[in-house]
């Protein structure tokens, strides 16, 4: 499993100074999928820009079990 830091992808003036989101999961792709679901995503207008802050986000490789998810998130 990896951890995910992924800078808040939603534009001013919806976010006004962004955020992050913490996302455990397996790959990229799953990171993704975590983050378009609507529980954790109120700004679908926005969705296209998820994939590029994935691929942007901080990768940490972890060790031990972990369950996927998204661990944190803070906006503003």
């Amino acid at each position: 499993m990896k951890m995910f830091l992924v800078d808040c992808w939603i534009p001013f003036p919806d976010s006004e100074y962004g955020g992050l989101y913490c996302v455990v999961a397996k790959d990229c792709n799953y990171a993704l999928s975590l983050l378009e679901k609507p529980e954790h995503n109120h700004y679908f207008q926005f969705n296209n820009l998820i994939q590029e802050a994935v691929e942007n986000a901080q990768v940490f490789e972890l060790s031990g079990d972990y369950e996927s998810g998204i661990v944190k998130q803070f906006m503003t």
